[in-house]
């Protein structure tokens, strides 16, 4: 906060004046000027006794400035002092490293860097960066980091190779105490380390997301050629599902063609082919998208086997039965959510609700198997789901929510959700807070720092006039009105939507009307849905869907609805809304179920490069973890534990599909996963590789930046409005040196008067 002193002098400011509009006024005193003219004018011309017109002048000027003096009173010229109180934005500093490997240094046939490119861009955007941040401080790498007074400055970095994510991980350990504001990187994208591009991709975001810093990346081209490739680069198909599901695989190729061309796609099902289809390539440096989709109606192990081209990958979905589908549904308020979710749960056998009306008045009937409060700790493990909907922090005390934590630890799935900003900002800094994916305000706290109570509920009654189930009044909406989801591309928001037809996804996705303004997500959270348009204070959409692990279990934050209102705009024979529900609550509850199983393994890479391996329900088991390439088996490492997974690190030796295979020999129990592993890149600098743009997007989403070609959103805040803290009037003409000049002129009007025999 800064105080400053500012002066003003305003006109007009008392009087009669002071009431009237200030142009208005202005005329009124510029006819009194010119009237005044006139009329001493006049009086000093048709004198009694005649005088030499340089006298008359002089009387004239004295009686005009008598009068100026006395219309200026009436104006009140008054200075005003007025004490500020201008807000200030605290930032803190942003760091720019600049890739000054090989690949970004390399001339093309005009002569041209990629890092010239890149420089261009970044002198546009330098003076926003200089104003939005307290400082900026350059770094340059290729084999290590090295600070420079600018970046277009040249820093002394060994060349050969491009460390791109050891040095991002640099330069946020290296951060000042207040941490960066942001990190900009000029590359190209191409790392050439040798290390595994998914896992350094990964510890490099959750390093950016766990010390809240922003990564932007400038990406700098020229026109060097790479050959032309095609390769897989993801291979996603859910580990496991539950009976009577839908299964999606989305396979993700990268590839540079000269002139766009068709590959062939074959895909087998347990041995039995599907029939065959086909992914287009773009010309150019592209990523290609391909998925197909398959219904599960009884447990087992389905293997899935892809061929695209030269490229293979296999992997397998266990179907299995989750040990509890029951569903304790918190209702705080009265509101149709209830209904329209509950009955969509109900259709679906695997399903049993058992809804909570913690009413106020105690004489309300409550429905059929309903219970009037959250049950004891103990109850709690015989529910698999809880939905908390429209609940206010007073209606959770402490002991409540110190158990649902539990209850989430031990392996819960807690859905909370409301569209109601006080009802959320109630639970900031509380215990159910911890355990949510994401950060709330404190918009809805008093100035006691109490929580607001939940509004209160009337009992409605039957034509008979006894009391029955409440049943909320209908609120009309026009389907215009309702809003879609942003929807982030991500393998969990692709499997969430495995059982909506591809061709009805744009019409069948969740609409919503009203939303719950959060302040941020926490890190290692995932975001699975924005908003169109409003924003967040990250800059991006305002966050509406996102879910992280908690322990063994499962906390969502929904900030809308439950979407009933969207149903009202479908058409009657419409299962959009059953579909999104039963396959959301699906894909929640598929880590419930017993056993382990590899959490999407990578699907490719190169040989002698390390691949780290996600290995998630095992955490107390005794496993064999080993892999196989025909006759040939290699034992796999093991590391420490991470946040529940445990991990599992292998390098290929050679080329081939590699089976790795985790097996229980107390239980039998076994989870395999498959890698294709080819030939390692040609070692050091690639110059002619084209840029990896897709890479560097997919990191600056995940940390909330972006890839900058204009200024983005959050480099634009503006402070807050100066407060007004003190204000000092002062009338200048209400000064004893004034009335002095006034009578002055007078009496010395008065005096040449009667000397000159006027009077």
């Amino acid at each position: 906060m800064t105080t400053l002193p500012t002066e003003e002098i305003t006109w007009l400011g008392a009087g009669w004046l002071g009431d009237r509009p200030v142009d208005e006024a202005w005329r009124i005193l510029a006819a009194g000027v010119g009237v005044g003219l006139v009329v001493i004018v006049v009086s000093y011309c048709f004198t009694l006794v005649r005088i030499a017109p340089w006298r008359r002048a002089v009387l004239c000027l004295l009686r005009f400035a008598l009068w100026l003096a006395l219309l200026l009173i009436l104006a009140a010229p008054t200075r005003i002092e007025r004490t500020y109180d201008h807000p200030t934005l605290t930032t803190r500093p942003l760091a720019v490293l600049v890739d000054r490997s090989d690949s970004m240094t390399a001339l093309d046939n005009r002569q041209q860097r990629r890092l010239d490119e890149a420089l261009v861009k970044w002198r546009r955007l330098e003076p926003a960066a200089a104003k939005a941040f307290s400082a900026v401080k350059s770094f340059t790498f290729a084999q290590g980091i090295v600070p420079v007074a600018n970046p277009a400055e040249a820093g002394l970095v060994p060349t050969g190779r491009t460390d791109l994510f050891a040095s991002l991980q640099d330069v946020l350990a290296k951060a000042p105490p207040e941490g960066w504001g942001g990190v900009v990187v000029l590359t190209d994208g191409l790392d050439t380390s040798g290390v595994e591009v998914a896992e350094a991709r990964r510890v490099t975001a959750r390093a950016a997301l766990t010390s809240g810093t922003p990564l932007f990346f400038v990406v700098g081209h020229n026109r060097a050629i790479e050959p032309e490739f095609f390769r897989l680069r993801e291979f996603n198909v859910p580990p496991k599902t539950v009976p009577h599901s839908v299964v999606r695989l989305n396979a993700i190729f990268e590839s540079y063609q000269t002139a766009a061309s068709t590959v062939p796609v074959r895909l087998g099902v347990s041995g039995r082919e599907r029939p065959a289809a086909s992914v287009r390539l773009e010309a150019g440096r592209h990523l290609a998208t391909w998925s197909a989709e398959g219904r599960v109606e009884a447990p087992g192990t389905l293997e899935f086997e892809l061929r695209a081209g030269t490229q293979v990958a296999r992997a397998e979905v266990k179907v299995e039965e989750p040990p509890s589908n029951r569903v304790l549904y918190d209702e705080g308020s009265l509101d149709w959510g209830y209904r329209f979710l509950a009955d969509i749960l109900r259709r679906n056998d695997t399903f049993k609700v058992t809804p909570v009306f913690d009413f106020p008045n105690p004489g309300i009937a409550l429905p059929p198997g309903a219970i009037a409060q959250l049950p004891l700790p103990a109850i709690l493990h015989d529910f698999g789901y809880i939905v908390l909907e429209n609940i206010a922090v007073a209606q959770m005390p402490p002991a409540q929510q110190v158990a649902l934590t539990e209850w989430v630890n031990a392996g819960g799935i807690l859905l909370f959700l409301t569209p109601d900003d006080a009802a959320a900002d109630g639970f900031a800094g509380s215990e159910l807070e911890k355990i949510l994916p994401v950060v709330f305000g404190a918009r809805g706290r008093s100035a006691a720092g109490e929580s607001p109570a939940p509004a209160p509920r009337q009992p409605i009654r039957t034509g008979t006039g006894s009391p029955s189930t409440p049943v909320p009044p209908v609120i009309p909406v026009t389907p215009a009105a309702l809003r879609s989801f942003a929807w982030e591309d991500t393998p969990r928001v692709r499997e969430i939507f495995a059982q909506t037809p591809e061709a009805g996804i744009a019409d069948q996705t969740p609409r919503f009307l009203n939303y719950a303004r959060v302040d941020r997500a926490k890190p290692g959270a995932e975001i699975l849905a924005r908003h169109p348009a409003e924003r967040g204070p990250d800059g991006k959409g305002a966050i509406l869907l996102a879910v992280q692990r908690y322990g063994r279990g499962k906390s969502v934050a929904f900030t809308t609805d439950a979407l009933w209102r969207w149903r009202l705009g479908q058409p009657s024979k419409s299962r959009g809304a059953e579909l999104f529900w039963e396959n959301f609550f699906a894909w929640l509850g598929r880590d419930r179920n017993t056993g382990f199983y590899f959490d999407h393994p990578t699907a490719r890479a190169p040989v002698d490069q390390d691949v780290t391996l996600h290995l998630t329900g095992a955490e107390q088991k005794t496993l064999h973890v080993e892999a196989g390439l025909g006759e040939q088996k290699i034992a796999v490492t093991e590391l420490p534990a991470d946040e529940g997974s445990r991990l599992f690190r292998w390098r290929p030796p050679s080329p081939g599909l590699w089976q790795i295979e985790a097996r229980n020999d107390e239980t039998g129990e076994r989870a395999r996963a498959w890698l294709s592993a080819d030939q390692t890149p040609k070692a050091g600098e690639l110059p002619a590789a084209a840029p990896d743009e897709a890479l560097l997007r997919s990191l600056a989403e995940q940390t909330s930046g972006a890839i900058l070609d204009d200024v983005p959103t959050s480099w634009r805040r503006k402070p807050p409005p100066a407060q007004l803290l003190s204000e000092r009037r002062q009338p200048l003409w209400h000064e004893p040196w004034f009335f002095a000049v006034l009578l002055g002129v007078y009496g010395l009007e008065m005096l040449l008067r009667r000397k000159w025999q006027l009077l």
